[in-house]
This record gives structure tokens, sequence and C-alpha cells, in this order.
């Protein structure tokens, strides 16, 4: 229920109040106003810069109640889904399940996407474990960049398609390009290293 200042609180009272360190001053420009939205629907939220140890320990030993933590998966998914999203690692000091989540049927489907043999088998189970995880609502969506940055000296040639499935965006297809190293050198841009 929302009391009369505006707060969420339990039938018994009790504020709806939130931990969430955290270690990175770069994701202040995107934390603090999530925060406050939260904070707008009545949610006490307590948004804390750590030192990288103390957060290291708070997160090993799952003492929080948010964490804003990105998630990069393979293209086919396998025996890491149990890190993330098994019963067993919801147990297990210093596992990636952050959300503590131990569900059976979770388990099950994450068993048998490992167990696939065969691409539509693993698609299959995949795509129901995907729709259970939803629902569960175990994380809030809050940013997304459909690109890889990289910067780098233009010594590098590279192929004009990347190849499928190349998450790494072709940086493992670059080559060493000794014209483009020789322009930048002559033009005074890099000292000859070579």
């Amino acid at each position: 229920m929302v009391g009369d200042d505006g707060m969420r609180r339990n039938a018994d009272g009790k504020l709806l109040s939130l931990e969430f360190p955290d270690d990175s001053r770069s994701l202040e420009r995107v934390m603090v106003p999530f925060t406050e939205n939260l904070q707008a629907l009545g949610i006490d939220v307590n948004f804390e810069i750590l030192d990288p140890s103390s957060w290291s320990e708070r997160r090993q030993t799952f003492d929080f109640d948010l964490s804003a933590t990105a998630w990069q998966v393979q293209i086919t998914p396998g025996a890491e889904l149990r890190a993330f999203y098994g019963s067993e690692a919801a147990a297990a000091e210093g596992s990636n399940n952050l959300t503590g989540l131990a569900d059976p049927v979770v388990d099950a489907l994450i068993e048998r996407a490992v167990q696939s043999e065969t691409r539509e088998e693993l698609t299959v189970a995949a795509r129901a474990l995907d729709r259970v995880l939803r629902v569960k609502n175990i994380w809030i969506g809050n940013w997304h960049l459909g690109a890889h940055r990289v910067a780098v000296w233009d010594i590098f040639g590279m192929p004009d398609q990347p190849a499928p499935y190349d998450f790494n965006r072709g940086v493992d297809f670059w080559w060493f390009d000794q014209e483009k190293y020789q322009a930048l050198v002559d033009a005074g841009a890099l000292e000859d290293a070579f």
C-alpha cells in the first residue's frame, strides 16, 4: 500500500526499501535517474558507490537488493546457463546467479538446453527458458548498445563483411596493414616502432 507520504509499505507498515550498491562512478549518470524514478514510485532506494573490494564482498555474498550488471551471452547457450539461473548456483556464494533464482522448471529447461543434440532442440529449449525467465521478472532492462566500440589507429585491414555470428565485429579477422601504418608514420602521427 502507498502511505500518505507517497512511500510504499507492506501490511505491517514496513517501508519498501532497496539497497543498490555499485563500484563504478561511470554508471551514476544512468543509475541515479533510475533510482529517482523508483523513489517517485514510492520505493526507498539507497544507491551507494562503494570501493571495489567492498562491492566485491557484497556481491559475492549476495548482500544487495539491486545490481547493475551486464551479461554477455553466447550465440549458442550451454552450461553457463547453470551458473546464471540454476538452483545449485543460487545457493553458491560467489556465483553469477545474482537474483538467487531457484526453480525446478528453470533447472529442467536448462538441462534440456545443455543436453540438446540438435540445433532445433536447443532452439526450442532456449526459447522456452527465455519465456519462463521473462515471466519471473528477475531483471529490469536498462540500456543496450547494439554495437561494439573499438578505438585503434587505422593500421589494420579488415574484411568488407564481418563473419556471421562474429560478436567481436571482425576484430579476430583484422590484419596489420603496412601501407596504412607507414602513412601514419610519414604524417608524423605515429613513431615508427618496427
